[in-house]
């Protein structure tokens, strides 16, 4: 009875093993690795970039991870200001819902830096959303290869388009810069199988129920 007990514990152990496994960060949309830079826009406090992508339908949410951006001149000095936006049709909305904690300027190297958001965040599926990039301080610029179509954004999200404006977000236009950027997330919920939670439950029930049947025996003997 006790190996009984012995294997139905290790096979509800394996079982809620497969329920708790963390899934593995792939890339939600992302335009690397960047074939040159020799394209960029500036941003500053008037003159900010951003880019569209839509999440696709279905059960799948993305947990945000981190988001890479080719930046250059960008100094300790400087200070970015990156933010997820949320709707929005034609022009980035003003509806704010990730901001990030910045990395340490590097100054004049052209450098891939990792922006990490401030609280958690997630993508929802069926959702637009854009990537806003401005300043409160100095100027930099995010770097883009001269390629055109052959650097446009892909992945699991679909790429909408670049935006860019002059002052501060009054107004937009369209941009050929295809700025180097991708950012990372892990799927949610993990994939399981149907039979996965059923199958545990029972184990449990099995092993507890086994359990107070050593107990039983042991009393009876003593």
């Amino acid at each position: 009875m006790k190996s009984q007990i012995l294997l139905l514990g290790a096979l509800t152990t394996l079982t809620l093993g497969s329920i708790a496994a963390p899934s593995h960060a792939i890339s939600l949309i992302d335009n690397f690795p960047q074939t040159n830079d020799v394209r960029n826009t500036t941003i500053d406090t008037t003159g900010n970039t951003a880019v569209s992508f839509t999440i696709p339908a279905g059960n799948t949410n993305y947990f945000l991870n981190f988001v890479t951006l080719r930046l250059g001149g960008n100094s300790p000095a400087d200070t970015p200001v990156l933010t997820i936006r949320q709707g929005g049709a034609l022009n980035p909305s003003t509806k704010v819902v990730a901001n990030f904690t910045n990395p340490v300027g590097q100054g004049t190297p052209i450098v891939n830096y990792n922006f990490t958001p401030t609280t958690s965040f997630t993508f929802l599926a069926n959702t637009r959303y854009w990537l806003y990039l401005s300043a409160s301080t100095g100027s930099f610029t995010w770097r883009g290869s001269s390629d055109g179509t052959n650097n446009t954004p892909s992945g699991i999200a679909t790429f909408g388009a670049y935006r860019v404006t002059t002052d501060g977000g009054a107004t937009f236009s369209g941009s050929t810069v295809r700025n180097t950027f991708g950012i990372d997330v892990t799927a949610v919920p993990w994939e399981t199988s149907d039979a996965v939670l059923p199958l545990s439950i029972i184990g449990f029930g099995l092993v507890a129920g086994g359990k107070r049947f050593l107990a039983l025996k042991k009393s009876q003997k003593s």
